[in-house]
C-alpha cells in the first residue's frame, strides 16, 4: 500500500504508445508536449498533480481547461489520457505507475 506516499500526475493528447519511462518504470503515456507540460504541475488548470497520497492511498486530481474555453474543434473526438507515478517512498528511486485513463473531448 502507498498511503501518504508522493504521486505526480500527467496528462496527454498522443494516448499510450509508446509508453514513457520514469525512474525504469514504465507509465502509459505517450511523451507529448502536453504530458511534459502536465508532469506535477501546479498550474491552473491541472489541481492535484503532484502531492501525497491519503491515508487510503487515493489522490485527488482533476484537469479543468475552462479558463480556455470554448476549445477548438479539432480537438473534437481526442482523448486526453491521463496516468500517475508513486514514489515506493518519500522521493525514493523507485515506485510503479498507475493504469492509464481516458477522457474523450467533445
Amino acid at each position: 500500500m502507498h498511503a501518504t506516499d508522493p504521486y505526480f500526475v500527467a496528462v496527454g493528447l498522443s494516448g499510450m504508445v509508446p509508453e514513457t519511462t520514469y525512474l525504469g518504470v514504465s507509465i502509459p503515456l505517450d511523451g507529448d508536449w502536453l504530458v511534459v507540460a502536465s508532469a506535477a504541475s501546479q498550474q491552473l488548470f491541472y489541481t492535484g498533480f503532484l502531492g501525497f497520497l491519503d491515508a487510503n492511498g487515493d489522490a485527488a486530481c482533476s484537469v479543468d481547461y475552462s479558463s480556455v474555453a470554448p476549445l477548438p474543434q479539432i480537438l473534437n473526438g481526442l482523448n486526453l489520457t491521463m496516468a500517475a507515478f508513486v514514489w515506493d517512498f518519500n522521493w525514493a528511486p523507485s515506485g510503479e505507475a498507475s493504469n492509464a485513463c481516458h477522457v474523450m473531448l467533445r
